[in-house]
């Protein structure tokens, strides 16, 4: 996928998910950061990112990204979208 478009965050994500199962935090996060880059913040992929924080022994991130996350979907509702 991603030899085919470099910009589909999906593959990105995905091959995060594949480096956090394989024990390489450090590339899976430096492919999910690419994932939430490309999505707009996709709720999926924030979650994803604030987890491979999290995992990594990154625990500040994680609740910096997580917090983000959760004031954004309380502005989403606030504005009835």
């Amino acid at each position: 996928m991603l030899d085919i478009d470099v910009n589909f965050a999906s593959a990105h994500l995905y091959l995060g998910w594949a480096f956090e199962q394989k024990g390489l935090p450090n590339e899976a996060i430096a492919e999910i950061e690419k994932a939430f880059s490309l999505s707009g913040g996709d709720p999926l992929i924030v979650g994803a990112l604030g987890h491979a924080y999290a995992v990594s022994g990154q625990r500040d991130r994680a609740r910096k990204v997580i917090r983000r996350a959760l004031r954004h979907r309380n502005n989403l509702y606030r504005s009835g979208r």
